[in-house]
């Protein structure tokens, strides 16, 4: 494949580990990291010789674990966007509508082959998910895989990811709404027994409810990236209390 790179190719027979599985990916000033700070395993490698050294690593990985960062982040966190980004469209779409006079009660007529909103949301979804949705393994792993561990720390800091986290925002507020208002027109027309005040207030809710669980997507994501951030500093100072000696 074009993303293997000569570290994955000097791995031993039968190590070769699942795709974005973590491998251990440690950056130069990370070498001697005995806990891996992308997943919080670790590191056999660097597992200390001495009893008192890995009674000191065991008591500091134990303390490590317990805080609610590393535990949530390990893989709720991923939930916490995907499980709401899923049925928010749907509710919210449902919700809306029973709290105005629209002329109808669904966006879709019922039918065999009906569609749901998050059939249109995930348009706007796929874009944030993609920049966005990856925890620190899946960014190591994309960092060494691409051949720029050098530009690690630059292309994750939190200027650069805010400036694209905006820059994508306002992307999608210029153009998505573009792409839901034929959906809307083809969808509200087939209610054909409305006004054309009730088809252009229906059209304009559409937009808005796909436009909203973006949005609310969005923040979602960024309390993903809060949070993963906040594991990988609490695994970090983990390493670097063991490396200096204390607990």
């Amino acid at each position: 494949m074009f993303w293997r790179k000569k570290w994955l190719d000097d791995l031993p027979d039968g190590e070769e580990s699942p795709f974005l599985e973590c491998r251990h990916l440690l950056f130069e000033e990370e070498a001697g990291y005995p806990i891996c700070p992308a997943c919080g395993g670790l590191i056999k490698e660097n597992f200390p010789q001495k009893n008192t050294d890995k009674a000191r690593l065991h008591l500091i990985w134990k303390k490590v674990q317990k805080l609610w960062s590393v535990k949530f982040g390990e893989g709720y966190s991923l939930w916490l966007v995907l499980f709401p980004a899923i049925f928010v469209p749907e509710y919210l779409g449902y919700w809306l509508l029973s709290t105005g006079d629209y002329g109808f009660t669904s966006f879709f007529l019922p039918s065999r082959h009906r569609p749901t909103m998050i059939s249109y949301a995930i348009e706007g979804y796929f874009v944030l998910f993609f920049f966005f949705l990856g925890q620190e393994r899946t960014k190591r792993f994309t960092t060494f895989s691409l051949g720029f561990e050098r530009f690690h720390k630059i292309l994750y800091s939190w200027p650069v990811r805010v400036v694209l986290f905006a820059l994508i925002i306002f992307l999608l507020n210029l153009y998505m709404p573009k792409i839901y208002e034929p959906y809307a027109q083809y969808y509200i027309s087939k209610h054909d027994y409305l006004t054309p005040a009730q088809h252009a207030k229906g059209v304009e809710l559409f937009i808005q409810t796909n436009m909203l669980s973006i949005w609310m997507t969005a923040g979602l994501l960024a309390i993903h990236e809060l949070v993963d951030r906040r594991r990988t500093k609490w695994l970090k100072e983990a390493n670097e209390a063991y490396l200096a000696g204390g607990c």
